[in-house]
C-alpha cells in the first residue's frame, strides 16, 4: 500500500494545481455555490465516493463513515472574508504565495480533499469529511450547524483544519454579533439645525459602550467593525447602522455583556429616536466537554505538525467551526496546516514550500484519528 509520503510525492503537482484554480474562485459568506462545485467535480473525478451537497451547500463525504456511528468528523470552511468582488490573483515572490484567502481556509480545504482522495484509494471506515460553508463574518457557522444537525449521534469527535500551523485550538470563544440601527426625522444642515442626527446619536451610543467594564476574570473583548450612515455634509442623517460584537470564552460574561448592551440603547430611544437592534450572530461557548479526549485529539495533531514540519504548535482558544461541537459536548480540536500569515488582510500568504509537509501532517493525522 502506498505510504502517506510517497501519497502526497505522486500528488504534489495535483495538489498545487488544485490549490491556483481553487484560490481564484470567490467564496464569500454564504456565496460559496461556485467553490462547492468546483470541489465536487474535483472530488467525483478523483474517484471519491458518496459525495453530495447538503441544504447549507456543504460538500460531504459518507462513503467512509462507520456503521456503528463511531466517527471523526473532519472539516475545512470554504468561505473567505472576502466579498464576491475582491480580485484575486496569486502573487508569488520566491516561495511565497499571497492572495486573499488563500491561507483562511483555502490551502486546508484543499489538503483535506487530499486527504479524501487518499481515503478513498486507501479504504476504511471511521471518518465522515465535509467542506463547509458559513464559517467567516455573519456565516454564524450555518454551515457546521447543519453537519451537526445531520451527523451529531454518530460522531466522535471533531477535526477542523483552519488558519495556520503554529497553533492547536483546543478550546473555543463565543461571541455575540449585533446590528444597532438609529432612525431620525433629519433634515436640512442649517434650517433644521437641533433636530436628531442619527449619526450622532449613534456614536454617542458606541462612545458609551466603549465604557463597559468585562466581568472580572474573564478574557472578554468588544468592537466596532462597520459604521455607515448619513446622505451629505448639508444634511441631518436620517439613519445610521453598525456592527457590534462582544466576545469571550465565558458564557455568564456574555450575558452581561448582552444586558449592557441593551441597557445603554434603551437610554437613546425617545419618541423622536427610533434605536432598533438586531442579533446577526451568535457562537456559543464551550459545554461540557471530556477535557481528555480533547487533550488526546490536540497530541495527535500536535505531534504530526511538529513530525511533519519541525514547528511544535501552542495550544490555545479562538472562535472556529468547532464552537458548535464544543458547545454540543462534542470534543473538538481545530490546527491549520502550513505556514503563513495576513488573514484577513489583502496580502494573506502561504509558504507554498510549507503545502507538502502541511499534507503529509494531514495525513497523519486521519491515520492517528481512525478507529
Amino acid at each position: 500500500m502506498t505510504t502517506p509520503t510517497e501519497f502526497v510525492e505522486q500528488n504534489q503537482d495535483l495538489l498545487l494545481q488544485t490549490l491556483k484554480e481553487m484560490t481564484c474562485i470567490p467564496a464569500p459568506s454564504r456565496g460559496e455555490h461556485r467553490r462547492a462545485g468546483y470541489c465536487l467535480d474535483r472530488l467525483s473525478a478523483w474517484g471519491v465516493p458518496g459525495l453530495h451537497v447538503d441544504e447549507a451547500g456543504n460538500v460531504v463525504c459518507t462513503a467512509f463513515a462507520a456503521p456503528e456511528g463511531e466517527n471523526a468528523l473532519f472539516m475545512a470552511h470554504l468561505d473567505t472574508v472576502f466579498p464576491e468582488e475582491t480580485p484575486l490573483i496569486i502573487r508569488v515572490d520566491g516561495s511565497r504565495w499571497s492572495c486573499p484567502g488563500i491561507g483562511d481556509d483555502t490551502v486546508n480545504a484543499v489538503l483535506l480533499m487530499l486527504a479524501m482522495k487518499y481515503m478513498a484509494e486507501r479504504g476504511g471506515q471511521g471518518a465522515i469529511f465535509a467542506l463547509n460553508t458559513c464559517e467567516e463574518g455573519l456565516g454564524n457557522l450555518a454551515g457546521c450547524r447543519r453537519l451537526m444537525a445531520d451527523f451529531a449521534p454518530r460522531l466522535r469527535e471533531v477535526v477542523s483544519f483552519d488558519l495556520y500551523r503554529d497553533e492547536v485550538y483546543t478550546g473555543c470563544i463565543g461571541s455575540l454579533r449585533y446590528r444597532i440601527s438609529v432612525e431620525v426625522q433629519g433634515g436640512h444642515s442649517f434650517h433644521d439645525f437641533g433636530r436628531p442626527n442619527a449619526v450622532a446619536v449613534l456614536a454617542s451610543a458606541i462612545d458609551r459602550l466603549y465604557r463597559f467594564a468585562p466581568p472580572p476574570g474573564t478574557h472578554t473583548t468588544y468592537n466596532v467593525g462597520t459604521l455607515q450612515g448619513g446622505t451629505s455634509v448639508n444634511v441631518i442623517a436620517q439613519q445610521a447602522s453598525a456592527l457590534f460584537e462582544y466576545r469571550s470564552e465565558d458564557a455568564r460574561a456574555l450575558r452581561a455583556c448582552d444586558k449592557f448592551l441593551e441597557g445603554t440603547l434603551e437610554g437613546f430611544m425617545r419618541p423622536d429616536v427610533r434605536v432598533r437592534l438586531e442579533t446577526v450572530g451568535e457562537r456559543p461557548c464551550m459545554g461540557d466537554v471530556d477535557a481528555q479526549a480533547i487533550r488526546e485529539i490536540a497530541a495527535v495533531c500536535s505531534e504530526a505538525i511538529e513530525a511533519e514540519t519541525g514547528v511544535a504548535p501552542a495550544w490555545g482558544r479562538a472562535s472556529t467551526d468547532c464552537n458548535i461541537p464544543l458547545s454540543m459536548g462534542i470534543p473538538a480540536v481545530c490546527c491549520g496546516l502550513c505556514r503563513g500569515g495576513g488573514a484577513h488582510t489583502l496580502q494573506e500568504w502561504i509558504d507554498i514550500a510549507s503545502v507538502p509537509a502541511g499534507a503529509r501532517a494531514a495525513l497523519r493525522i486521519l491515520e492517528g484519528r481512525l478507529h
